[in-house]
């Protein structure tokens, strides 16, 4: 008698949505956010999508994972709490010039990240975005059980902002949009797609006004 068949294994990119989506959707219903997230894999005809019940015990493993210390508020005194929390006092100048700025939210991990990009010759508020990307991205692959590797960020990301004028240009114009900063749960499309949405709201209000 032949086996059954079961399902196909769950693509590391189809979780990594899912994961992204739960993170930065906290306050959408497991199920709807299931059902949304079927739509949009149907829509890019991604092969072998999960059934709704299995994307929301994913949405609920994301809800329900507890957060680590290193994503707990940056603060001065987080310094002493341990040698892997250190950053140069040049960082903590930069981090206070952004507070000056707005600056609300940013986690051990975004404060370390942001630690290691400071030296890039590029606008303060851009170099916070990557740093808080990077976080999330790292985030999700805890969340995956994987080792966390940078390099594809490192290229299609900091390379773009470094020698692309027009990625430059969108980064500059999240950080002016978000000067608080972004919880490490939002993620960088997400953010983009915050960003394109602002645009045409604005947009059609000009219109609208004549302006």
């Amino acid at each position: 008698m032949p086996k059954r068949r079961g399902r196909p294994k769950i693509e590391i990119y189809i979780k990594q949505r899912i994961f992204a989506e739960a993170l930065k959707n906290r306050d959408t219903p497991r199920e709807l956010l299931a059902k949304q997230l079927e739509v949009y894999f149907l829509e890019n005809e991604v092969k072998n999508v999960p059934t709704i019940q299995t994307m929301v015990k994913l949405i609920s493993q994301v809800r329900n994972e507890k957060r680590k210390p290193i994503d707990k508020p940056w603060h001065l005194t987080t310094l002493d709490e341990s040698p892997e929390y250190h950053i140069s006092p040049e960082t903590v100048a930069k981090i206070f010039q952004l507070r000056l700025k707005g600056l609300k939210t940013l986690s051990i991990r975004d404060a370390r990240w942001f630690d290691r990009l400071s030296s890039l010759p590029l606008p303060i508020g851009v170099v916070r975005v990557l740093a808080q990307q990077l976080s999330e991205q790292e985030i999700i692959s805890v969340l995956l059980n994987e080792t966390f590797d940078s390099a594809d960020f490192e290229q299609y990301n900091i390379l773009g902002a470094l020698q692309d004028p027009k990625q430059l240009e969108q980064l500059n114009e999240i950080a002016e949009l978000f000067p608080e900063g972004f919880d490490s749960a939002d993620v960088a499309s997400g953010l983009v797609e915050q960003l394109n949405t602002l645009k045409t709201k604005y947009t059609t209000k000009y219109i609208e006004q004549g302006e």
